[in-house]
């Protein structure tokens, strides 16, 4: 899963993306994802409440989540990553922002990734 977890990371870390618009954004990713042979479902449903942006199944039961946010508290976006990793269906996280934000390395025992998109533009 760690292979899977870093390439998609590395996909996402060489595309200078829009970041003025969320739902472009979402969008221009999936794109990148596909383009760069990465399978995923978009807006998938953890549970009624949580609904994560990419979903890249590793097993018929888990995956890994991809999280957008280019806008938010740290606080809140925290908040909405923890309640993403506290059910299995999710065994790591990738936050994909625009923010200047800390994140431990693992929240619920799953590891949590950051990428952050500004980088790209340096």
């Amino acid at each position: 899963m760690i292979e899977i977890v870093k390439n998609i990371i590395s996909v996402l870390s060489k595309y200078k993306f829009d970041i003025q618009n969320e739902k472009e954004l979402q969008s221009e990713i999936g794109a990148a994802l596909l383009e760069n042979g990465i399978q995923w479902v978009r807006e998938f449903y953890i549970s009624p409440k949580s609904i994560i942006d990419f979903y890249h199944p590793t097993t018929h039961e888990n995956g890994i989540g991809i999280e957008i946010k280019i806008a938010g508290t740290a606080k809140s976006i925290y908040k909405q990553c923890e309640r993403y990793l506290q059910d299995d269906k999710i065994v790591a996280l990738i936050l994909v922002t625009s923010k200047t934000i800390g994140m431990p390395g693992t929240i619920n025992n799953k590891p949590v990734h950051v990428v952050k998109l500004g980088k790209a533009w340096l």
